[in-house]
């Protein structure tokens, strides 16, 4: 059996620290506009590959409106052994009819909560985590969202 690599170990980190939050939890997979008042009970686990992807999905599978994020992993280079200098893309994603909320914008809301966990964040293995860059997504004539880059920086 192949042990994961250090670059695996990091991604995981990030899925698994996404989850952790119960208010992302819902803001994807709660369709209605109070997400945070009439919360769903669902196990978040289950969100990893089907709502949070550690690569870039398409949303062409997609069958039903959804709202989801997605990860690109960019510019990273060696420092001795071990990856640990570059850019994590966090696209987030969200059908048309799923944008408007109660809490304002539905990819803003998860935006600022990813903020939150990352920035100046350390304990996904890789060093401190600094916002670099948001902007808007479009994708299609259904999907929009935005894209949260953070650089890699001060590393362990």
């Amino acid at each position: 059996m192949s042990k994961k690599t250090d670059f695996t170990a990091y991604k995981e980190s990030i899925l698994f620290k996404i989850i952790e939050s119960d208010n992302i939890v819902q803001a994807l997979t709660n369709d209605k506009p109070n997400f945070l008042d009439e919360r769903i009970d669902i196990d978040p686990t289950s969100l990893i590959y089907t709502y949070i992807f550690p690569y870039r999905k398409s949303i062409k599978t997609l069958t039903e409106p959804q709202s989801l994020i997605t990860m690109r992993f960019a510019n990273f280079k060696p420092i001795g052994n071990k990856f640990r200098n570059g850019d994590i893309y966090f696209y987030i994603i969200c059908h048309n009819s799923l944008i408007a909320t109660d809490y304002g914008l539905r990819y803003d809301f998860i935006f600022d909560k990813l903020d939150k966990l990352f920035t100046n964040s350390r304990d996904i293995g890789i060093g401190k985590l600094e916002l670099y860059d948001v902007s808007d997504l479009d994708i299609d004539e259904n999907y929009m969202g935005s894209v949260c880059v953070f650089h890699v920086t001060d590393f362990a």
